[in-house]
């Protein structure tokens, strides 16, 4: 005798389906917003360079964002409403007055970076050596990982959870609630 059975996935509730919409919205969101500042990043390192080729731009462009992605896949599957409160970010986001200056003020500075990178480029005003760039792009980038861990930790004691995790993590925490993390 043989007996057959077909396995059905289960059928999601009314509550998995919205969650599952509101992760496929904010993903989609943040797919956006990650190739808007990708696109931004090429436009503020290559237009003032006036040239693609400018191998450290490219590494530093493609270091960034791999180290965006990871960070953002990361958290979109540990704690989507993190990702969702991070969205809202830049001068607009900000309630007080001084802090909407402080954001637009080192954002303007960010971008002059970039653009100076790029003109030193055109102007061929320095010429390191590959290993210094290597060496600087991956102390530069290898500074995001250990974000993680800061920012979980965040995460766990964040306002409105019952218990915290641990006298460390209240300690790193109570020092800049509610978490303040830099955006991506």
């Amino acid at each position: 005798m043989r007996v057959f059975v077909t396995l059905q996935p289960p059928q999601p509730t009314k509550q998995d389906n919205s969650t599952l919409t509101m992760i496929s919205s904010l993903s989609q969101r943040v797919i956006r917003g990650f190739i808007r500042l990708q696109l931004v990043l090429a436009i503020l390192l290559f237009l003032p360079a006036g040239s693609f080729r400018f191998w450290e731009a490219w590494l530093y462009w493609g270091l960034f964002g791999s180290s965006v992605l990871f960070i953002t896949r990361y958290f979109l599957k540990v704690d989507p409403e993190f990702v969702e409160r991070r969205m809202q970010i830049g001068p607009g986001a900000e309630p007080s007055k001084t802090q909407q200056v402080l954001q637009l003020l080192s954002g303007a500075l960010a971008c002059t970076l970039f653009l100076a990178a790029g003109f030193d480029h055109r102007l061929q005003g320095s010429d390191l050596p590959a290993p210094v760039v290597l060496v600087a792009d991956g102390l530069l980038h290898g500074n995001h990982f250990p974000r993680l861990p800061c920012q979980s930790l965040c995460r766990r004691n964040r306002p409105g959870r019952s218990e915290p995790t641990g006298r460390f993590e209240r300690t790193l925490c109570d020092r800049s609630p509610p978490c303040s993390v830099p955006s991506w």
